[in-house]
């Protein structure tokens, strides 16, 4: 697995599967195990990207493959994507000049 992205939520990895054959983006979500009143498990927007997810069927949107979770790590497994929305939106940004809008 390589490491190629760290956010404010925890980290993406690009990994491939066994027989070397598919790519995965592995997004891990880290929280904190604490026994307290504070503590409210998986962060609730994790929870809402899950079922929308799990829920949308689009050529554009990549796709959920598999959810594993533990008690101090939740772990989304995606089809790989070459770029992200992101970029694309950035992108575009730098080719526009304020004359031509």
């Amino acid at each position: 697995m390589i490491e190629y992205r760290k956010r404010s939520f925890g980290t993406v990895s690009k990994a491939k599967d066994e027989d070397g054959n598919e790519i995965y983006e592995i997004k891990e979500l880290s929280f904190k195990e604490e026994k307290d009143a504070k503590n409210e498990g998986i962060p609730s927007t994790a929870i809402r990207e899950v079922y929308l997810l799990k829920e949308l069927n689009h050529v554009n949107i990549e796709k959920l493959i598999d959810i594993l979770h533990s008690p101090k790590l939740f772990t989304l497994v995606f089809e790989f994507i070459e770029t992200d929305l992101r970029k694309i939106i950035e992108g575009r940004k730098k080719k526009r000049k304020i004359t031509t809008i």
